[in-house]
Parts: C-alpha cells; sequence; structure tokens
C-alpha cells in the first residue's frame, strides 16, 4: 500500500505519526536550535548604488549580505 491510501483509512494513523512528531522532533527542536545560536555568524553587509536599467530612475541602492550562518 502506498503512504496515502494508508493515511486516508483513520485518524489512528494520523495520530501515531503526531505522536512520533512530537516525541523526536519537537523535544529536539530546543537542542538543535542551541546549537545552531552557537554557530551563528554575523553577515558581512554590503550597500551600493548601481545604475538603473529603467529609464525612470537615475540609481538603486543593492543591499547584499555575505559569510552567515545560518
Amino acid at each position: 500500500k502506498n503512504f496515502t491510501e494508508t493515511a486516508c483509512k483513520g485518524p489512528a494513523f494520523l495520530a501515531e505519526r503526531r505522536e512520533e512528531m512530537n516525541k523526536y522532533c519537537s523535544s529536539n527542536v530546543p537542542v538543535v536550535y542551541g546549537y545552531l545560536l552557537d554557530k551563528a555568524v554575523e553577515p558581512y553587509i554590503r550597500l551600493r548604488s548601481v545604475e538603473s536599467f529603467s529609464t525612470r530612475h537615475p540609481a538603486m541602492l543593492v543591499c547584499s549580505a555575505y559569510d552567515f550562518y545560518p
């Protein structure tokens, strides 16, 4: 049977998946989030003026962000 046939059979299947999500995913979110915050790197920001491709605007500002995580 494929996944959609099994999932559509009743609320018991979905309740089991929800329980698994709460057991494995929800409990690990704070751990992973904390780990990512410890590894965070501030971005290098560059703001520059460029010539516009349209005739309505003489110039545009372009903002770029580099070397950041997450």
